[in-house]
């Protein structure tokens, strides 16, 4: 009997049905297509998805999967395309080999290669090992979550587990006042917004500075991340100049245990509106009944700053999760962009949030 042919090829128009399907059957999820679309097509970085996507193929049928998504980045000073591994995906019943495992993930790295600086990304437990393993991961260090209570309910279910949850709501109610914090805008304005105006573009360039990496977050980047894809967002405006904006969301009750939480998905401001954005940030999940608020921020981003200020926790009690590097060759390994001190990152940065 002939083996069947395995085939290492760029994707193709017309193969995100295949990708899509094998996606949703090796996860167990009912991913739409139009997210992956938004992700790998409508991304503004993207060009030629070609050379971002590898696939195999295997009688006809896609059975891996290998896919970046680039992102421009200002890095020291200058504009880069960097790029973030995602969507490593194999279907475990067509038994393609490490060989041809190993031959999909070098191709995809070196494609992306050609057009990016350097690679980053934030892997599950399965793929931080294949990618260690295969394709030259290197540690930058892990994401660490801020806390902020906003109720005492979960408090008191976790130390009263025979309680009946609706004994606490009075107790949740009173500790909701305690925690809302009084707001006196000034001369600013908070106010819910859809989407990001070009006027954006300017906050962006004056903050840029305070960052040494990060993702550029003008209109085009966060009207494509955030825009109509069921987040909240809030800005402050000192008359029509914007100084600051958060993006939040908050979670499915069943996902956390039964507790609401409410999180913080990312977060730029002017040192002076810092502290009135999060103040709004807490307020509109509590009017949510959320019973704390939860954000992750890399360490050294100013933004770290802004949440101890407004009373939030690094708490080692969340789960936390690793943020890789990867470079083109050992000459991108250097001790800047390796210093995760050096980056800004928040929950808005992954593809999973």
């Amino acid at each position: 009997m002939v083996k069947p042919e395995i085939t290492r090829r760029p994707y193709r128009d017309g193969d995100e049905a295949g990708i899509n399907e094998l996606f949703n059957k090796v996860f167990g999820l009912q991913r739409p297509l139009e997210e992956w679309r938004w992700k790998y097509i409508e991304n503004p970085a993207v060009t030629h998805p070609s050379e971002w996507i590898m696939v195999l193929e295997k009688e006809g049928a896609i059975v891996g999967h290998y896919g970046s998504m680039p992102v421009q980045m200002f890095c020291d000073g200058s504009v880069v395309t960097a790029c973030q591994p995602v969507d490593t995906i194999i279907d475990p019943a067509a038994k393609v080999g490490i060989k041809s495992l190993r031959d999909l993930f070098k191709e995809g790295v070196e494609r992306a290669a050609r057009h990016a600086s350097f690679g980053f990304g934030f892997p599950n437990k399965a793929a931080y090992k294949v990618g260690k393993r295969l394709l030259g991961y290197k540690d930058l260090g892990r994401m660490e979550p801020f806390y902020k209570r906003l109720s005492l309910r979960s408090a008191l279910q976790r130390r009263l587990p025979a309680v009946p949850s609706p004994l606490f709501w009075p107790a949740h109610k009173l500790s909701q006042v305690y925690y809302s914090p009084s707001i006196t805008t000034g001369k600013y304005t908070v106010e819910e917004a859809g989407e990001f105006s070009e006027s954006f573009d300017k906050l962006w360039h004056e903050l840029k500075e305070t960052f040494h990496i990060s993702a550029i977050r003008d209109s085009a980047y966060l009207n494509w991340r955030y825009k109509g894809r069921g987040y909240t967002i809030f800005i402050v405006r000192q008359g029509d100049e914007v100084m600051g904006y958060a993006v939040l969301k908050m979670n499915d009750a069943a996902e956390q245990g039964g507790q609401k939480v409410g999180f913080i998905i990312d977060m730029l401001s002017r040192q002076e509106t810092a502290g009135l954005v999060l103040k709004r940030v807490i307020k509109f999940f509590i009017e949510r009944d959320a019973d704390y608020c939860l954000s992750a921020v890399s360490t050294g981003s100013p933004v770290a700053g802004h949440l101890r200020d407004a009373g939030f926790e690094e708490d080692k009690g969340f789960e936390t999760f690793p943020i890789v590097y990867v470079g083109r060759t050992k000459e991108d390994e250097n001790d800047f962009l390796m210093n995760l001190q050096n980056w800004h990152l928040t929950y808005g940065d992954t593809d999973g949030y």
